[in-house]
């Protein structure tokens, strides 16, 4: 049976003591049966005795006036012995579905009710929350403690206790028409307005942490002092009645004006970081100390000595008041000039009219226009830079650094013909002198290795040309002395070019105790040490060791005296010089003489064999790194041989191995002729007649001469065809001396004219494999100077 509860309750405020808590009191006497009747004074309650000692739960849920929840809480209490219980609404456990706490409830007006429902576990009820009453709540007397909307004036006539802050909302005016006392701190969240000139009045220290602004005057009364422990910026004057004591540093980020012609007296130390203006006369009565530079711009008298210690820097004039010893302005008196100057003042120049040397010859001129030029008699003019310097890629490293326009620097010699004896730059350390640019005259051209280079590997490829077709086999008639003297042309014609622009150009040479071009190639393998003349073999332009299936055959370079390719920065350990062109350093094991061809080993250690050209094979010719230009010294172990590298055989090879296929084929089809006779006449004999009376017999005699066994053609064997066939070169000098006249050269020219005579051509020819004598390197002189003799 339902239990009855018997509901009376008060809503009271809790509103008399501090601890009292902050909520609605709430009381009833629980009933156990609707049947039973309790008798009471006054009136029976209908619905049973009460329920004493009793747990129950209790829910409250406070509404809106549209019915939404409020606030939402439980309760766990038990009935006494009167089946009495009372809790306070507000200190219960807050439900999931209540969307604020009690404290947070707005009282603000609008009609409120408070819903109750009660759990009882059987047997006394079903052990649900049931509904029990549903009653209105007089908010009023509740919220004189909680948020409060008023419409209307409050008039307070008593002290006014706020124990929590005060909050005038929506922009709206506080007026307070006596004194406001603050106990403890006041804190402004903008600014504060003191109007009406009314006067403010602080006994104690005011602390502002953000900046102060002062629209007027700041008076500081009764000799009172100011202390300021930061910056006092002052974008205004600053106007000092009497004196300004300041005990430590004063810093000026602009100018210090002192004006009405006052003195100004520092009885220390002036330090100034920046440039000091001074518009008028500085008068120092004691001595002045300039640890550094002195600029000055304008003009400067000095009536008596100025002494500097460091630098002296004078952007306009400096006059010396007479030509006699007193005006006199010594430079550079250390014995190698003895320099007077006499130099005068014009506007944004500098012109010195004299400078001479003791001897009264003139040693520089510098012009109004800025042009400086150095007399002839002038012993030297030395640049002395740092003792070491920075990155070769970083110009301050360079003690003479040279800034131009479109043009950098013009070196002219006094010589009618610059020769090898006349150097326009040469390059030296502490020990040789490894390098220069020279001058170079006709005769000295045509004796330098380039120009020997030159010429030998062209007469070597005009020669083969001429003689292709005998060296092939094949008899030379007419006909074919045409083809072959068309080819030649082509390739003489190029050459003739050549060479003429070589010696009519004429001029510098760079020379250097190196006899090789080389570039940087990368290293198949990074951890391999390849040392100079090391034989390497060449795949997909990187290098190794290893010479099997190579496509090239190369030799690591020991002084290049030209060096290309420069690898990526970071990355020179995984390259190495290799020599392309020129003499080389080569480790040959065995036995080599001049001469000799220096072929790769096989053993793929970096050695290369010497081979005599006539002991010379196909596959030695695959395997050509150079010729020897030296003998070995060790014919048992391994020696360095100074070898000539760069001369292409490559097409020395291919023709060799052309025609070897071509004497194969021809055999193969003479063996094929001869077995055809043989099975139509079985006395058929390859080296006789035909029988008598055969048709073979019949038929006109006739000699089969198949293409004869290649031989190696070396430039000996060329020399010897050429002389005995004078009429194939001949005609291709002929004609090349037409062609080149046709194109503009003139032909009669005593360099041209040598071009094209068959003795000079077959004397070039005969220079071919003749060794290039290597300079040693020349020690540097003990003065630096005085020139040391030429190489």
């Amino acid at each position: 049976m339902r239990t009855l509860l018997l509901l009376a309750f008060a809503l009271l405020m809790s509103t008399g003591l501090l601890a009292q808590s902050h909520g609605l009191t709430y009381q009833a006497v629980i009933l156990d049966s609707e049947s039973n009747i309790t008798e009471i004074p006054g009136a029976d309650i209908p619905g049973g005795n009460y329920l004493p000692n009793k747990a129950l739960s209790l829910k409250f849920t406070i509404l809106n006036e549209f019915g939404g929840i409020d606030y939402q809480e439980e309760h766990s209490t038990t009935t006494d012995l009167y089946g009495m219980i009372s809790v306070i609404i507000g200190d219960g456990a807050m439900t999931s579905e209540s969307p604020d706490v009690f404290m947070e409830i707005s009282w603000d007006g609008t009609p409120k009710d408070l819903r109750v429902e009660v759990s009882i576990a059987p047997p006394n009820g079903t052990g649900n929350f049931e509904f029990f009453s549903l009653e209105k709540l007089v908010f009023v007397p509740y919220a004189y403690h909680r948020n409060i909307t008023a419409t209307g004036t409050m008039d307070i006539d008593g002290a006014t206790t706020l124990n929590s802050s005060l909050d005038v909302t929506n922009g709206s005016p506080t007026h307070l028409t006596g004194d406001l006392t603050v106990d403890g701190s006041t804190n402004l969240n903008n600014g504060l307005n003191v109007n009406n000139q009314s006067p403010t009045d602080l006994s104690g220290t005011l602390t502002v942490d953000g900046v102060t602004n002062l629209n007027n005057g700041l008076n500081v009364n009764n000799g009172s002092p100011t202390y300021l422990s930061g910056t006092l910026t002052v974008e205004e004057c600053l106007y000092l009645n009497d004196c300004l004591d300041v005990d430590g540093t004063t810093d000026l980020n602009n100018g210090l004006d002192v004006n009405n012609n006052t003195p100004t007296n520092l009885t220390g130390t002036l330090n100034v970081d920046g440039a000091a203006d001074l518009n008028n006369t500085l008068t120092v009565d004691g001595a002045t100390d300039l640890n550094s530079t002195l600029n000055v711009e304008a003009l400067a008298t000095m009536e008596s000595d100025l002494v500097v210690i460091g630098n002296a820097t004078i952007g306009e004039d400096v006059r010396v008041g007479a030509q006699t010893d007193m005006g006199r302005l010594n430079v550079n008196t250390n014995g190698w000039s003895n320099v007077a100057s006499v130099i005068k003042g014009r506007a944004g120049d500098l012109d010195i009219l004299e400078l001479t040397s003791s001897n009264g010859t003139d040693v520089m001129t510098v012009g109004d226009d800025g042009y400086v030029a150095i007399h002839p008699g002038t012993q030297q003019v030395v640049i002395d830079g740092p003792a070491s310097g920075g990155a070769n890629n970083n110009t301050g490293s360079y003690p003479l650094y040279v800034r131009g326009a479109q043009q950098g620097i013009a070196i002219k010699l006094n010589t009618t013909e610059a020769h090898e004896g006349n150097d326009y730059l040469y390059f030296t350390d502490n020990s040789y002198i490894r390098g220069s640019v020279a001058g170079q005259n006709l005769s000295e051209l045509q004796t330098s290795f380039d120009y020997i280079w030159f010429n030998t590997m062209a007469a070597l490829d005009e020669a083969f040309i001429l003689a292709e077709g005998v060296a092939c086999g094949f008899q030379l008639d007419a006909g074919e002395v045409a083809v072959m003297a068309a080819q030649g042309l082509t390739v003489y014609l190029q050459w003739a070019e050549a060479f003429y622009d070589m010696e009519t150009n004429v001029g510098v040479v760079y020379q250097s105790n190196s006899a090789d071009y080389a570039e940087w190639l990368e290293r198949a393998d990074p951890g391999t040490d390849l040392l100079p003349g090391t034989v390497v073999g060449v795949v997909g332009g990187r290098i190794s060791k290893n010479t099997d299936n190579a496509q090239q055959f190369m030799v690591v370079s020991s002084a290049p005296m030209v060096l290309g390719n420069t690898p990526p920065s970071g990355r020179e350990k995984d390259f190495e010089k290799v020599a392309f062109m020129g003499q080389v350093p080569v480790r040959v094991v065995g036995q080599a003489h001049i001469g000799d061809f220096i072929v790769a080993s096989g053993r793929n250690d970096g050695t290369a064999r010497g081979v005599a050209p006539e002991a010379m094979t196909l596959d030695d010719y695959d395997h050509v790194v150079g010729v020897a230009w030296s003998d070995a010294i060790f014919t048992q172990g391994e020696s360095l041989v100074n070898t000539s590298v760069g001369g292409s055989s490559n097409h020395l090879v291919a023709s060799l191995k052309k025609q070897k296929q071509e004497v194969d084929r021809l055999q193969s089809t003479l063996d094929g002729v001869v077995a055809y006779l043989k099975a139509k006449d079985p006395a058929f004999d390859a080296g006789t007649t035909a029988p008598a009376g055969s048709a073979a017999q019949a038929a006109p005699k006739s000699t089969l001469t198949p293409a004869s066994t290649a031989v190696p053609r070396d430039h000996k064997w060329i020399e010897g065809f050429l002389r005995e066939n004078p009429q194939v070169l001949i005609d291709v000098l002929e004609r090349a001396k037409a062609e080149c006249a046709r194109r503009g050269m003139d032909v009669n020219d005593p360099i041209a004219s040598k071009l094209f005579d068959k003795e000079a051509f077959m004397a070039r020819l005969a220079k071919v494999d003749r060794p290039i004598v290597r300079k040693p390197p020349t020690p540097v002189g003990e003065d630096e100077k005085v020139r040391p003799a030429r190489r």
